[in-house]
C-alpha cells in the first residue's frame, strides 16, 4: 500500500521518471500475493495491486535504493541488522524520516480485516507518501536529509540492473532462470575466466539474443551470490557457489512446498460447507452486525458485503477470484443463519 500510494503520488507531481519506488520484505522466501481484502479496499480507492507480489530485501535492492524507508521501529533495528554495518546508514524509520508529526510512529498492518482499520492505514499512508513526494520535488535532496546517508552504489544499478532504479528488463522470467544457469554453468567450465563481451558471444551463439547490458545484469543481480567479477572485467564462480546453489534450491523448493500445501489447504477450507464451521456470535461477526441490528440495516450490510467480495471483480486473478467465493459463501452461510432473527423495524 505505502509503494502504491507513493507512485500514485509522485504520478500527480510528475516526478515517476525522478523517483522510483520499490517494497520488499525482510521475511519473505517467495513472491507473496497481497490479501483479498487490502485488495478490495484499495480498489475502491482505484489503485489495482491484484499482480503485486511481495518480494525478499536482496543485496542488489539494499545496493541500488537511496534511502530504505521502515514501516515500525522494531522492523526497522531488524533491517539495520539484516544489511549489515555497510549499508545500516541508508534505513530510516519512515515517519521519523519525513518527520511526520504523529503520536505513533508506527505503521501496523490493521489486527482485523474492517473496512475502517483499512481506512485509517490508508489515510496515514496517504499523508506520509505526499509528505515524501513534496519532498522530493525540491532541488537536489539528498539521503542525508531523510536521516540516512549517501552511500556509493557497488552493482551501479543504472548500468546492471542491481536495484529498484534500473529500467525494467525485457527478459522473459522463465527465460532468464534458464539463462542465469547457463552463464552459471559456463563460467563453471571456463579454463580462463570470461569478460562480459565473451559471455554475451556465446550466449548470442546459443540462439539467445542479449545485449552486453542484459549480460551484465543477469550476472550481477541473479548471481550475484555466486559469480564475483575481477578489476580486468573477467568473470569467475566464487569457492562454494555450488554447494549454496543446492542449499537455496532445496529451501525454495520446500517453501514452494509449504506455499503449495497452504493453499490447498485454504482452498479445501474455503470449500466446506460455511454454515458447518459457523456459530451464531461468528456469523454476526462476518454480517458486522450484532443482536439489536434491525432486519433492513442486516439486508443492507450482507448486501454490501456480497457486492465488495463477488467474485467477478476477479476475473483477471485465480487466485483471488478463489478467496473471494470463500468469503461470498461465508457470507450467504451467515446471512442464512441470521435472517430470520434481526427484528423488522419500521
Amino acid at each position: 500500500m505505502a509503494r502504491a500510494l507513493c507512485e500514485r503520488a509522485a504520478k500527480k507531481q510528475h516526478l515517476e521518471e525522478l523517483s522510483v519506488f520499490d517494497s520488499a520484505g525482510l521475511d519473505l522466501t517467495d513472491k507473496v500475493s497481497p490479501t483479498v481484502e487490502i485488495v478490495t479496499f484499495l480498489r475502491g480507492e482505484r489503485i489495482n495491486i491484484a499482480a503485486h507480489r511481495g518480494k525478499p530485501l536482496t543485496v542488489p535492492l539494499i545496493d541500488g535504493a537511496d534511502v530504505i524507508f521502515c514501516m515500525t521501529r522494531d522492523l526497522t533495528e531488524r533491517a539495520k541488522k539484516f544489511v549489515g554495518e555497510e549499508y545500516r546508514e541508508k534505513v530510516v524509520l519512515y515517519t521519523e524520516g519525513i518527520d511526520l508529526a504523529t503520536k505513533n510512529p508506527d505503521f501496523v498492518e490493521p489486527a482485523n480485516d474492517s473496512v475502517q482499520a483499512y481506512r485509517q492505514l490508508y489515510a496515514a499512508l496517504t499523508a506520509a507518501a505526499g509528505r515524501l513526494v513534496r519532498t522530493l520535488e525540491e532541488p537536489n535532496v539528498k539521503p542525508e536529509y531523510f536521516g540516512a546517508k549517501t552511500i556509493e552504489k557497488k552493482i551501479q544499478p543504472q548500468r546492471s540492473g542491481g536495484g529498484p532504479r534500473a529500467g525494467a528488463t525485457t527478459i522473459d522470467p522463465n527465460k532468464r532462470i534458464f539463462l542465469a544457469n547457463f552463464l552459471f554453468d559456463y563460467l563453471e567450465r571456463s579454463f580462463e575466466p570470461p569478460t562480459t563481451a565473451i559471455l554475451q558471444e556465446v550466449v548470442n551463439e546459443a540462439g539467445h539474443e542479449l545485449s552486453s547490458l542484459e549480460v551484465d545484469e543477469i550476472l550481477k543481480q541473479d548471481l550475484h551470490n555466486y559469480v564475483r567479477v575481477d578489476r580486468d572485467g573477467s568473470w569467475h564462480v566464487v569457492p562454494g557457489a555450488n554447494d549454496k546453489r543446492r542449499d537455496e534450491a532445496k529451501a525454495q523448493a520446500r517453501a514452494r512446498a509449504q506455499a503449495d500445501k497452504a493453499r490447498e489447504q485454504n482452498k479445501a477450507a474455503s470449500e466446506k460447507l460455511p454454515d458447518e464451521e459457523l456459530t451464531e456470535s461468528v456469523a454476526y461477526e462476518v454480517l458486522g452486525a450484532t443482536k439489536t441490528t434491525s432486519f433492513d440495516e442486516a439486508q443492507k450490510k450482507y448486501r454490501a458485503l456480497l457486492k465488495r467480495y463477488h467474485p467477478d471483480k476477479f476475473h483477471d486473478d485465480v487466485e483471488f477470484r478463489e478467496m473471494a467465493e470463500g468469503k461470498a459463501r461465508r457470507i450467504n452461510a451467515a446471512w442464512l443463519m441470521l435472517k430470520d432473527k434481526f427484528d423488522d423495524i419500521d
